[in-house]
């Protein structure tokens, strides 16, 4: 009996029952036979030919055999299979400009199968226990090296590198897995939660440069929200997740910034609903999973240049090689740079970024992943349009912008991971996930607070609300770590699958030096003039003492374990358990005695649970049709002061979600539809009898307590993502969330809550694709996209000094904002080989909108039509 070969984990995706490896078996002369044969041919290969990296496809959809041979015909391969592995099956076609082992990959998307390539270059494909005869297919020319490295143990992505899920060079728009609510691969139709994903070629088909952009593209996503909660997780390449919010709101506020630049990632996954899992302590929104780029097994070096609107410019330069070691040591780099101004006037921004990531394999089954990201931004700082006294949104120019040109908000970044992942036999892993995260800050910025005791402003009218300037210099570093064991068994006929590990998460912010803050007094905000607001000078900014280096800090650890049992082959039952730990001091001024150092007050919260097991349940009704159900607990940290100085309860609840999930055309097409139901307990609330003190140091704002408020959000989802034909990719989503609050007594008695706001809409459609026409071969690509959001109508809960009563009061207005719908749109056309030419309009109705509304932060104005062309090449 052949042994079997050993391939990395990239071989389960797709598949439950793994295919991580190859067998023959033994006993039948003929198959052992088929496998010499392969040697023997390609043993009198040309020795000295370069293998081809680049081909040109033209394969139609058909039988998966009539797919596979065509392909490898194009590529001048031999390929090897299993009659009876394919038969029957049905493959999308696979045309365009490709490397061959992404063409052929392509064309085995969505089945079990999994390639090897031999030292000679030959495709080996393979079913998971095949047991049947291999079948070889010649092919004109063996382009080949016959000393190239058999690549079958280090190379499972579909672009060359060792990310078993990258969609880079797929020219997809849907995925064959995702990690991030599991911790292997696993295939969207098998995994039990609702996940989407944008892949590289949507990524680069929308001109998608930041993960705010990205989400926006993301079924029922606004502004880091889904299903009416933030979103607040956000995990690298599975590991421990980045804190980047303070969830719902509260006094410890995350200072780190996430305004990484797509350009070093491979694609963007969420997890819509809790996710409390692998990332523990968190919002019922969801989690952000971003792929990073790893090193391929071939020199590649592409240059992106764009330019558009608003003197717009960017500039990519990606780098990729196999430098030692016969290929064992690759290295990838990405330099990033870009300057744009905005619509809006006075604001301007640049940003650089160097990413490198090196990747060896020192052992069979044995990839070590390290490198290190570092990146400079500069903005001019932007809170948004205020309202009207009584919430009403203002009719202003687009090109309003309450802010100054020589406000600037400066963040360097500084980030080093490593990663190690470790074969234990042909069923087993050990990954062991790190990262470390610096991030230094500083502002000397003009500010319009809404928020302080009067909301909004009248146009015309001296202001009554707060006008600043304020310098502040902060630091944010999180530490961040992450290691499991994953295998799966068989026991008595029933298959088992096992994750159990646990991970860390360390945030410390520090104030590095003294803030200040200057006060203008009764100016005209609207219509606005920046020359009212002249830059202080150090003098004049009131500053807190000079010892003042107050430290927040939080720290959460836990252990996770899930085990997904298989009784047959179409059931697979998933428990999963967390154990959470958490911790967070917040330090305040609480006083400023002259000539004395600060008097710093102190909160430490801890607390730790074991939340209830969370349950799954995947039910495979057909190959291409499965139904899902889930039950997740909600377990995430209020951060808000009560009155005695502790903090208000955790937030407890429930996620229960169900729906179908189908796979067409071989894989290439994904569609799911979901119902879901969030409860979210312990919802804080205003405590009327607190003087609401708000401090300008950290923003804590006090006092809050918890009378059995919760917050209820349920809806559908529907999305339709991947290839309708070869060349017609198309990402579609439609999603209905409908947010009510039951009320304690306590805000039923004000009927306010906080920190629940109506700003999510019931009704928002997502729409992209991209169409390459036949007559126009693979040369020119057309695209074409739209958002439509229903009204929304948000309120603001804030304070309000009453004369009459001589205190301070609780109040709210509402902003109603209409419902709207934009269109975009993109043409591209491939040169030659190397170049290609690309421009994209946004909002090509110019529909003039208010995108985002919330009043206790400022609202924002939609991007106006606006052109960028992008010129890519291959160097």
């Amino acid at each position: 009996m052949v042994s079997p070969v050993n391939h990395k984990e990239g071989c389960r995706v797709g598949s439950r029952d793994g295919g991580g490896s190859m067998r023959h078996s033994g006993g039948i002369n003929r198959k052992i036979a088929v496998l010499w044969l392969a040697t023997a041919m390609s043993a009198v290969a040309p020795a000295g030919a370069a293998q081809a990296r680049v081909a040109q496809f033209h394969v139609a959809a058909g039988s998966l055999d009539s797919v596979l041979t065509n392909v490898a015909a194009q590529a001048g391969k031999r390929i090897i299979f299993d009659p009876a592995a394919v038969r029957g099956r049905s493959a999308a076609g696979v045309s365009g400009l490709m490397e061959p082992e992404a063409a052929i990959r392509r064309a085995l998307n969505g089945t079990a199968l999994s390639l090897r390539t031999t030292a000679s270059g030959d495709w080996i494909i393979s079913a998971p226990a095949a047991d049947a005869g291999g079948q070889i297919l010649s092919t004109v020319h063996v382009t080949a090296s016959t000393d190239e490295e058999d690549r079958g143990s280090h190379y499972v992505g579909a672009n060359g590198s060792s990310d078993p899920i990258a969609t880079e060079g797929t020219r997809s728009y849907t995925t064959t897995g995702t990690i991030v609510a599991s911790k292997h691969p696993l295939a969207l139709k098998e995994t039990p939660q609702a996940v989407s994903v944008v892949t590289r070629q949507q990524i680069d088909d929308r001109t998608i440069n930041g993960v705010t952009d990205a989400l926006a593209a993301l079924p029922g996503v606004t502004d880091f929200n889904s299903r009416g909660f933030a979103i607040n997780n956000v995990q690298i390449d599975g590991g421990s997740p980045i804190f980047v919010g303070a969830g719902p709101a509260g006094n410890f506020i995350s200072q780190y910034t996430f305004n990484d630049d797509l350009s070093i990632y491979d694609s963007v996954a969420i997890q819509r609903g809790a996710a409390g899992t692998f990332t523990g302590v968190g919002s019922p929104g969801g989690a952000i999973s971003l792929e990073r780029k790893r090193p391929l097994d071939h020199a590649a070096t592409e240059v992106t240049l764009q330019g558009g609107s608003w003197d717009r410019l960017r500039g990519v330069l990606d780098a990729s090689s196999p430098i030692l070691l016969g290929g064992l040591l690759r290295a990838r780099t990405v330099v990033t740079g870009e300057r744009n101004d905005y619509f809006y006037d006075h604001a301007t921004r640049r940003f650089a970024q160097v990413y490198a990531n090196i990747e060896i394999d020192p052992a069979d089954g044995t990839t070590i992943n390290v490198g290190a990201k570092v990146s400079h931004h500069r903005d001019t700082p932007f809170r948004g349009l205020p309202t009207g006294p009584d919430g009403h949104l203002l009719d202003l120019p687009r090109s309003t912008c309450l802010c100054t040109p020589w406000s600037r908000s400066t963040t360097d970044s500084r980030e080093a991971f490593a990663q190690l992942t470790q074969r234990l036999g042909a069923s087993w892993k050990a990954h062991l996930n790190s990262t470390a995260v610096w991030q230094d800050g500083s502002d000397d910025a003009f500010i319009f607070n809404p928020r302080f005791n009067a909301v909004g402003t009248t146009p015309g009218k001296l202001n009554d609300g707060r006008i600043n300037a304020y310098l502040s210099y902060r630091k944010s570093n999180q530490y961040l770590l992450d290691g499991y064991l994953d295998g799966k068994f068989a026991l008595l006929g029933i298959g088992f699958d096992v994750t159990v590990g646990g991970n860390y998460q360390r945030v410390t912010q520090t104030i590095t030096h003294p803030s200040g803050t200057y006060a203008y007094r009764n100016f005209v905000v609207i219509p606005f003039d920046p020359q009212q607001f002249p830059q202080p000078t150090p003098a004049q900014y009131k500053r807190v003492a000079s010892t003042y280096n107050p430290d927040d800090s939080q720290r959460q650890f836990g252990g996770y374990a899930t085990i997904t049992i298989s009784p047959v082959n179409s059931i697979h039952l998933t428990i999963a358990e967390r154990y959470s730990a958490y911790k967070s001091n917040v330090e305040t001024v609480v006083a400023t005695p002259a000539g004395k150092p600060p008097v710093v007050s102190a909160n430490s919260t801890s607390f730790d649970n074991l939340s209830p097991p969370n349950f799954s349940l995947v039910v495979d009704l057909s190959r291409k049709v499965s139904a899902y159900t889930n039950y997740n607990s909600i377990f995430d940290r209020f951060s808000f002061y009560q009155a005695d100085g502790t903090m208000v309860k955790p937030a407890t609840g429930v996620n229960i979600e169900g729906g179908l999930k189908q796979v067409f055309a071989g894989g290439t097409l994904n569609a799911s539809q979901a119902v879901f139901y969030i409860e979210s307990r312990n919802t804080p609330v205003m405590d009327p009898k607190a003087d609401f003190a708000l401090s300008a140091v950290n923003g804590s704002q006090c006092c809050f307590l918890t009378d059995g408020s919760l917050t209820r959000s349920k809806g559908v989802e529907f999305q339709l993502q991947g290839a309708l034909t070869p060349r017609f990719n198309i990402d579609a989503s439609y999603t209905y969330t409908r947010t009510d609050n039951e009320l304690g007594p306590v805000a039923l008695a004000q009927q306010i809550t906080f920190p629940i706001s109506r700003f999510i809409p019931d009704h928002l459609a997502k729409f992209w694709a991209t169409w390459r026409p036949q007559f126009a071969g693979d040369r020119l690509t057309l695209g074409f996209g739209g958002h439509i959001e229903s009204k929304v109508a948000p309120y603001t809960a804030f304070v309000r000094y009453d004369p009459a009563s001589n205190s301070m009061k609780l109040d709210s207005f509402d902003t109603p904002r209409p419902g709207y719908a934009t269109i975009d749109a993109m043409l591209g056309y491939r040169l030659d080989r190397r170049f290609s030419l690309q421009a994209n309009v946004t909002n090509l109705g110019d529909r003039v909108y208010y995108s985002t509304v919330q009043t206790s932060i400022g609202s924002f104005y939609g991007r106006p039509r606006s052109f960028l062309l992008t010129l890519k090449g291959k160097l």
